[in-house]
């Protein structure tokens, strides 16, 4: 069996996005739209502490609830190809078929002011991912 992610990656997932809405969300309120520089590293420093802090306090509870078990989304190698080529050849239709679905027939330019049916099915989507990382 080769695991594809495990619990730890997607809470970390999960709190890396809440930490971009954070930054997001703290740019839409300034007025700091001059500086691109100062703009990424701000935004950068936003994620990386809410990541690296929501990960911490994740751990803690995990360990507090005596939670040892491993989590995760296990794919049996059916091949007789490497693990680690395996697990890129997964990887890289992944980002195909995000590329295929999110990207490519997304509307980016409206600035996400509204919200299309890619975007229900991202959500969606990263639910059914949630429930693998925890189910199987």
């Amino acid at each position: 069996m080769v695991q594809i992610l495990n619990d730890e990656e997607f809470i970390e997932a999960v709190f890396g996005a809440l930490g971009w809405i954070i930054s997001s969300l703290y740019f839409q309120k300034t007025f700091i739209k001059e500086n691109i520089i100062v703009i990424g590293g701000i935004a950068w420093s936003i994620v990386w502490f809410v990541r690296k802090i929501g990960m911490r306090v994740y751990r803690k509870l995990k360990i507090k609830y005596k939670k040892n078990k491993e989590y995760g989304i296990n794919v049996k190698n059916f091949t007789n190809l490497n693990d680690d080529l395996f697990r890129s050849i997964i990887f890289a239709l992944v980002l195909c078929v995000t590329y295929l679905i999110l990207i490519h027939s997304s509307t980016l330019d409206d600035g996400f002011s509204n919200l299309t049916i890619n975007t229900y099915g991202l959500v969606v989507g990263f639910g059914i991912l949630g429930l693998l990382v925890y189910v199987t």
